[in-house]
C-alpha cells in the first residue's frame, strides 16, 4: 500500500514539474501584470508586440495598420475582446457588420 501511495505521488511530482516546465518554454516568463506589456510615452503602456495578433503599435490588429482604417476603436478589455480569437474580437464583429475598417486600440 505504502509503495503504490509513493508511487503516485511520484508521478504527480513528475507530472507537475513536466507542466511547469511546458509553460515556462511556452509563455513569457514571469508571468505578472507587467510581462505582457510595453511602455508607452504618451499612453503609459501598450500590449507588447511580441504577442500574437498584436501590430508594431501594440494594438490588436495582425493585418490592418492605422492608416488603411476608417475608424479607430479607443476602449479596455472589451475593445480588445479578452478570451476570443481576432477574427471574433468587437472590431471584427463591427467590420463584418459594417463593411468598415476597423482599427482596435483597446487595452
Amino acid at each position: 500500500m505504502r509503495s503504490r501511495l509513493s508511487l503516485l505521488a511520484a508521478a504527480i511530482v513528475v507530472s507537475l514539474s513536466i507542466l511547469e516546465i511546458g509553460l515556462r518554454v511556452l509563455t513569457p516568463y514571469p508571468v505578472t501584470t507587467s510581462s505582457n506589456k510595453a511602455d508607452h510615452p504618451r499612453l503609459g503602456y501598450v500590449n507588447s508586440s511580441q504577442l500574437p495578433d498584436v501590430d508594431a503599435h501594440g494594438f490588436r490588429n495582425s493585418r490592418l495598420t492605422l492608416e488603411d482604417a476608417e475608424v479607430a476603436l479607443v476602449g479596455d478589455s472589451m475593445v480588445w475582446s479578452v478570451n476570443v480569437h481576432s477574427e471574433e474580437s468587437f472590431a471584427a464583429e463591427l467590420a463584418a457588420r459594417s463593411g468598415r475598417r476597423f482599427y482596435n486600440m483597446g487595452v
